[in-house]
């Protein structure tokens, strides 16, 4: 697939594309990407990975590897080069203007013609045609204005707000990973080893996701074309291909932080925060704390019991007890003409866990996962230690 006139090619996985490149020297490149593999004039060039790049050996050239610095956001803030000849050197720093218009980069080692980093803000190829653009895969943006040049695909979701802006003109909060939607959250992050940082939460709420009522509650909330890509649990995975019946007013969020009291925190293992939108929206985050305990090998050890059935449970608890109530409040007007945050009513909600449907959800679940998990407990204890409270 390409772009014959355009001058470059969306850049996606599994799709090879080619574009014409004049450098400064007038050296027209006749460039050819097949997935992170780059060819010029014919010949193997440069190898791209997640975390830099490795230009392969050309005639007398040797193999050089290059490393990407990166922000929490995925900007790259400096490209370091490691070859056998001079080591170590840090080769280009960036630094950003918040929407992407990048400061002159700082060329601060030997600058040669096999040296070319266009991996910048949010790690997208700067594009020389039509102007230092970005390739985000499904749409080219220009950091220069802080707008895409065509339309949102996923504009219905955010009526308030210009089909051309960038990151709902939030670029210090939020990403846009490929030109189609928000991306948030911090449950899927990984290591410097690419090994996920949150494994015991993810399997919650992917376990969640894997029942009936959990995935009901997800689809109902997520918009046209919103894509639950389960790692470990594969079965949990699904796709909208309409928006759900509450998505035009609420929010769902899930995010991983440190609840502890040692960090601040209110010392449980979820807590629910929300606010009213500037538009009128209910946006609820259900926040699972980072210490809810690691998955032991093998699985029956007797830790794994709790750790597993109290982190599914947290996510049960958290949605259908305080995410609940907010958005029976919500439905009801009792937060008409608030704007910001809304203040938290946990006692209550605590204490009117019957008028809720967290039991009759929770339980089975819990009781299903732990046959299912072969973790060795019985209904009893889980009735009377999860969820009578």
């Amino acid at each position: 697939m390409g772009r014959k006139d355009s001058g470059f090619g969306v850049n996606r996985k599994n799709i090879t594309f080619a574009k014409m490149k004049t450098t400064k020297a007038n050296l027209t490149l006749n460039e050819r990407y097949f997935d992170e593999l780059l060819m010029q004039n014919g010949k193997v060039r440069r190898l791209q990975h997640a975390d830099g790049f490795i230009n392969l050996s050309q005639d007398s050239t040797p193999v050089e590897y290059f490393y990407y610095l990166k922000d929490h956001l995925g900007n790259v803030r400096a490209t370091l080069r490691n070859n056998s000849l001079s080591g170590l050197t840090v080769m280009q720093a960036n630094d950003y203007y918040p929407f992407g218009m990048s400061y002159t980069p700082r060329q601060t080692g030997p600058q040669t013609s096999a040296f070319n980093n266009k991996y910048k803000y949010n790690g997208k190829e700067e594009q020389e045609v039509p102007g230092g653009w970005l390739d985000y895969g499904f749409r080219m943006y220009d950091p220069a204005l802080a707008r895409w040049h065509v339309p949102d695909p996923m504009s219905e979701k955010y009526f308030s707000l210009s089909p051309h802006n960038y990151a709902l003109n939030n670029p210090i909060l939020f990403i846009d990973p490929d030109g189609r939607d928000v991306g948030l959250g911090n449950l899927y992050d990984k290591d410097d080893k690419d090994n996920y940082l949150y494994m015991t939460q993810i399997l919650a709420l992917e376990l969640f996701a894997l029942t009936k009522d959990g995935q009901t509650f997800l689809k109902d909330r997520a918009q046209e074309g919103f894509k639950f890509e389960a790692v470990f649990i594969k079965e949990a995975s699904f796709e909208v291909d309409k928006a759900g019946s509450l998505s035009g007013d609420i929010n769902a969020n899930f995010e991983v932080t440190d609840l502890s009291d040692k960090a601040g925190g209110i010392g449980a293992d979820g807590n629910t925060k929300t606010e009213i939108t500037g538009e009128g929206k209910l946006n609820i985050t259900y926040q699972l704390d980072k210490n809810l305990g690691d998955i032991k090998s093998p699985l029956k050890d007797p830790q794994n019991e709790y750790v597993m059935l109290n982190s599914i449970n947290t996510v049960f608890h958290e949605v259908f007890i305080h995410g609940y109530f907010k958005e029976k409040n919500y439905k009801e007007g009792k937060y008409n003409g608030i704007t910001g945050k809304v203040s938290p009513n946990g006692g209550y909600e605590h204490n009117n866990i019957d008028k809720t449907p967290y039991k009759g959800k929770a339980y089975p679940a819990l009781s299903t996962f732990n046959k299912i998990l072969n973790l060795g407990t019985t209904d009893e204890k889980i009735w009377y230690k999860y969820i009578s409270h």
